[in-house]
């Protein structure tokens, strides 16, 4: 039998962290499931209705291909996003995508920057919030060969890196995760006004993962949205998911991107 044309090591994280548990479990042990990222139980009853009502529907466009677009649920995601993003968006310079999810599209992030239009990749670098953090925009960097920069987070600088490290390392890309996993710590408005600043100065685009944005209830909280909206020549993106919105949604693949009108269209293109 032919062997895999893949390098060793491509196992998913919380695929082997899912068999530990599994294997703890079965032995009697009692877990406390922390580090899987995935609500207990199933989603909101509301939302399993809404959920059944959709399916059953006869009308044509909740059944159709979503695309780019939300045949079936007209400005889903500019109403997705509105309910997360924790200021209002109505009239400020943005545009919206719906997607599925956003684990699956955090390898599009690079391309849409146009990362491969290089082939050395030699002027494309990205800052990475994966030391420690969720792994797969890492994975990601590694499988289009592309040049990386994990930005130190730690208990001395509260995983809270400072935007200064941003301004000198040829990076054209940083993709952040706030809040963060596995720290817990929140963006300040005061932090993304620095970082914004730094990003628009440079010419760096920013994508920020707000998966978690629903469990935080810190008033010093921040979305990238609430301060990216007040930097015009800024190109950035910010990505929201129903996954702990609904209670447990995380297999329902539900969510949407707001973001600066040319970063939301490279990554359309690069979507559709």
């Amino acid at each position: 039998m032919p062997d895999s044309w893949l390098p060793k090591g491509g196992t998913n994280l919380f695929q082997q962290i899912k068999a530990w548990s599994a294997e703890a479990e079965a032995e009697g042990v009692k877990l406390l499931k922390l580090s899987i990222g995935q609500p207990t139980g199933p989603a909101l009853l509301s939302a399993r209705k809404g959920a059944a009502e959709a399916v059953m529907s006869e009308v044509e466009s909740m059944h159709e291909y979503q695309d780019n677009g939300s045949p079936g649920v007209p400005d889903f995601a500019q109403r997705f996003v509105q309910s997360l993003a924790q200021c209002d968006l109505n009239g400020a310079d943005v545009a919206y995508l719906p997607t599925p999810g956003t684990k699956p599209m955090l390898g599009l992030v690079p391309l849409a920057c146009g990362s491969y239009l290089d082939s050395r990749h030699s002027d494309f670098k990205v800052a990475l919030m994966t030391k420690p953090g969720y792994p797969t925009p890492r994975d990601w960097c590694n499988y289009l060969r592309l040049q990386y920069y994990e930005i130190p987070l730690n208990p001395v600088n509260s995983f809270r890196f400072s935007p200064h490290s941003l301004d000198h390392r040829r990076i054209r890309l940083v993709m952040m995760n706030y809040p963060h996993n596995p720290s817990g710590q929140t963006a300040s408005q005061s932090w993304l006004e620095q970082v914004c600043e730094i990003c628009e100065a440079c010419d760096i685009r920013l994508f920020n993962d707000a998966a978690y944005v629903p469990l935080t209830h810190r008033r010093t909280s921040c979305t990238l949205a609430e301060v990216a909206i007040n930097f015009p020549n800024l190109s950035w993106l910010e990505a929201y998911s129903a996954s702990k919105v609904i209670s447990n949604g995380t297999g329902w693949r539900v969510g949407a991107l707001v973001g600066s009108p040319d970063f939301v269209g490279d990554f359309a293109t690069i979507k559709g």
